[in-house]
């Protein structure tokens, strides 16, 4: 479906800073995430594990999430939130997150750039421990589809140089593995995750903000790849860093071709396809790395 042009008669307003919100990673959420994903690996339910359960590398957007829509919700009008999907992501570790601790999320809008498609939003979190020491740091971009408006922030604050480039989009893979998203995934996803958007869950909303049908959030799609890269790559060591452009949408049914490329460096690049065979459109590309043994 098409998309009626939309400009915003007013700047939106960058700096925005919501009070920081407190939130627990407790175990339940933990088990939920990672059953949400079908992940295999028992240190992600193993209660008895010394240190608790093994959080999945991206769960941190679930922690993220509703501070990221309340700083969204104080910086938009009502009309242009529904627009926004997830565009690009950038997930910094400085430790792992331990099962049932509390985290200090701090949030703050810091660039609005035109791009073709839209406005294109990026917001900085961080969350932090009851010391006061940094857990994560994030940078999420959010693209207004459709949406003309007034530029604010620099290049450099909308994180476009840090992101995997799409240069690197026609690579030959080292390997591949498919994972499955079947009718229901965004629900579920949607459940377990705690991350509430209706254009995942509701056709009419969808549909309203300009989409055929519903589609499959951003990190479903990334964690997905990050769980395949994971089990063949981590050897038990925590992810330090995780980013991802995402460059279409994903409808379920689908078949997700994840494809690990060459590295950079430290970085190990994959890319995900909408659908099992090789010339599927490339749904994200990104990059992980992992902390020094």
């Amino acid at each position: 479906m098409s998309i009626e042009p939309l400009v915003l008669t007013s700047p939106v307003v960058t700096g925005i800073h919501p009070p920081p919100a407190t939130v627990r990673a407790d175990r339940e959420w933990l088990m939920a995430y990672a059953a949400a994903l079908s992940e295999h690996d028992p240190a992600r339910y193993d209660t008895t594990r010394e240190g608790g359960v093994d959080a999945h590398p991206l769960f941190p957007v679930c922690l993220e999430w509703p501070s990221w829509l309340q700083a969204l919700e104080s910086a938009l009008p009502p009309d242009a939130l529904p627009r926004g999907v997830h565009a690009t992501h950038e997930l910094r570790y400085h430790r792992p997150i331990r099962q049932d601790e509390s985290l200090r999320i701090e949030t703050r809008i810091v660039a609005c750039r035109q791009r073709r498609s839209g406005l294109h939003l990026t917001t900085v979190l961080r969350s932090s421990d009851e010391a006061g020491n940094t857990v994560f740091e994030s940078r999420a971009g959010l693209l207004l589809r459709g949406i003309s408006g007034e530029e604010a922030g620099t290049e450099d604050d909308s994180n476009a140089n840090l992101l995997p480039a799409r240069s690197f989009a026609d690579e030959v893979p080292q390997w591949i593995e498919t994972r499955e998203a079947p009718v229901g995934f965004a629900h579920v996803y949607t459940a377990c995750a705690r991350i509430w958007n209706p254009i995942h869950t509701d056709l009419a909303v969808a549909r309203r903000a300009g989409l055929d049908d519903i589609i499959l959030h951003g990190t479903a799609t990334l964690a997905l790849a990050v769980s395949a890269i994971c089990t063949r790559e981590s050897r038990a060591r925590p992810a330090r860093r995780i980013t991802a452009r995402f460059l279409s949408p994903v409808t379920m049914p689908t078949s997700l071709r994840i494809e690990r490329l060459a590295g950079n460096g430290g970085d190990i690049r994959f890319r995900v396809r909408n659908g099992s065979l090789a010339d599927a459109p490339p749904a994200c590309i990104g990059t992980i790395s992992f902390a020094d043994p």
